[in-house]
């Protein structure tokens, strides 16, 4: 940042970071688990998180699961219900089925492969209210459910 004197803020910080990393390893991808856990307000974080094509090995189910159904959360139904409302648009299946309905029915019934690998009570300032699998999948299936209702109210 020419002509900027002094320390940055810390979110610059992490923001210049995640740029100086993906210059060095162009195969690596910035996700955001940073900035759901920001506007959802259910963790504290303050690291820029990487993943390479090893993604599926690597991947933390349990942990995408909760930062989805946070974030979904915090925004509320309708606002879940909007921005998943072009899903199958984006995410076009070669089968022809919907994606959308595919996400809800993982949604309804979410089975993380590394669910008995995991303690969410040990991961650093998750709140409270997420500590709890059983808390996880129930807020998972409300929001299968208000996006069902949603996209149905709308077409």
């Amino acid at each position: 940042m020419p002509g900027k004197t002094g320390r940055l803020p810390e979110w610059e910080e992490l923001l210049s970071s995640a740029a100086r990393l993906q210059q060095i390893l162009p195969e690596a991808v910035l996700v955001g688990g940073t900035a759901a856990a920001i506007h959802a307000e259910h963790r504290f974080s303050l690291d820029a998180d990487h993943v390479l094509t090893d993604l599926r090995v690597r991947f933390d189910a349990v942990l995408q699961q909760l930062e989805s159904v946070a974030l979904a959360t915090h925004l509320g139904a309708d606002s879940t219900g909007e921005a998943l409302r072009s899903f199958d648009r984006r995410y076009p299946q070669e089968s022809g089925e919907s994606a959308l309905q595919q996400l809800q029915a993982q949604l309804a019934n979410p089975l993380p492969y590394d669910l008995d690998e995991l303690d969410l009570s040990e991961y650093r300032d998750l709140a409270p209210q997420w500590q709890d699998w059983g808390r996880v999948k129930a807020a998972c299936g409300r929001m299968a459910v208000a996006v069902f209702d949603h996209v149905c109210e709308v077409e």
